[in-house]
């Protein structure tokens, strides 16, 4: 990662990190975000889920975030991510 420097990193999760990892990822992503933009794409069960992983993604710290509950979403939502205001 330092040599490369990545202009962003998406992660894609269908929930939360294991309970092991938890407690690591708003570190990763804090020093990951110092040089590289941190998004978060998630896939939730149903809207109580999503408003979950919603606030999740927040405290981890990703600059970007989004939810959707149906699939069929993804592409709207990506291109207002990669181009906004589209």
């Amino acid at each position: 990662m330092k040599k490369t420097r990545p202009y962003a990193m998406l992660t894609v999760t269908d929930g939360f990190p294991d309970s092991n990892e938890r407690a690591e990822v708003p570190a990763l992503v804090r020093r990951l975000r110092k040089n590289t933009r941190m998004v978060a794409f998630g896939i939730a069960a149903d809207a109580r889920y999503k408003e979950s992983m919603k606030t999740a993604f927040k405290d981890f710290g990703y600059n970007e975030h989004f939810t959707v509950t149906d699939v069929r979403d993804i592409p709207d939502r990506l291109v207002k991510l990669i181009a906004p205001g589209s």
